[in-house]
């Protein structure tokens, strides 16, 4: 019996050596720098949205992040909201997973390109993680009286960004900038290999027939 091809087996396979690889260098390269992006991107956001009101990210020795968000329409100006380490930290898984997905797909011109947009993608996405976490602290201990509507927003944004987005948007990233591997997960299809100019491909048949006289 001739042997089936699995290409989604083997992408898996890859992908799943890939990840393993991905999240030792996370913790102890990666994990250092992104926290701080997250932090310094976090802080400028808030800035951008409290108008007068004294905003910012702090990092306490242990880990846990103080967030200091705008509070309207309280006798207070800003609130301070305490994150543990955690919240940031899986904020930041999301990049490693894009990268090992991204890579263990089909090579083509195309990845370096998938690969600038896709980062600068999850780069911005990882602040609003904790921003839409922070937010919904917010919500349940100062303004618990607020419309359905707005905790009903409020709730599913803290959702996406705790249990969806690190884990869910690598792999929607990677199949909407990779048609090849696209192809090759949806419905199995493995890409051709490079296309030959007519040029190269003449100048190849004349070597060859060249070769035997």
């Amino acid at each position: 019996m001739p042997k089936r091809d699995r290409p989604q087996l083997r992408f898996a396979l890859r992908a799943t050596a890939l990840v393993a690889l991905m999240l030792p260098l996370w913790w102890f390269v990666l994990r250092g720098p992104l926290l701080d992006w997250v932090a310094y991107s976090g802080g400028l956001v808030l800035k951008a949205v409290a108008g007068h009101a004294p905003t910012g990210v702090t990092v306490d020795p242990s880990g846990d992040w103080n967030l200091q968000l705008p509070a309207p329409r309280t006798r207070y100006r800003s609130a301070r909201i305490l994150a543990e380490a955690r919240v940031p930290t899986l904020s930041t898984l999301d990049l490693p997973l894009y990268w090992a997905f991204l890579f263990a797909g089909p090579w083509s011109w195309r990845l370096w390109r998938s690969f600038w947009i896709g980062s600068v993608i999850s780069l911005a996405v990882q602040p609003f993680c904790v921003l839409a976490y922070a937010a919904h602290v917010l919500q349940l201990h100062v303004y618990p009286q607020a419309p359905r509507a707005m905790v009903a927003v409020i709730s599913f944004a803290d959702y996406l960004g705790a249990s969806v987005l690190p884990y869910m948007l690598p792999m929607l990233l990677v199949l909407a900038l990779q048609r090849d591997l696209r192809a090759l997960v949806l419905w199995g299809e493995v890409p051709a290999g490079p296309e030959i100019a007519p040029k190269k491909l003449q100048r190849r048949r004349r070597g060859r027939s060249g070769s035997f006289r």
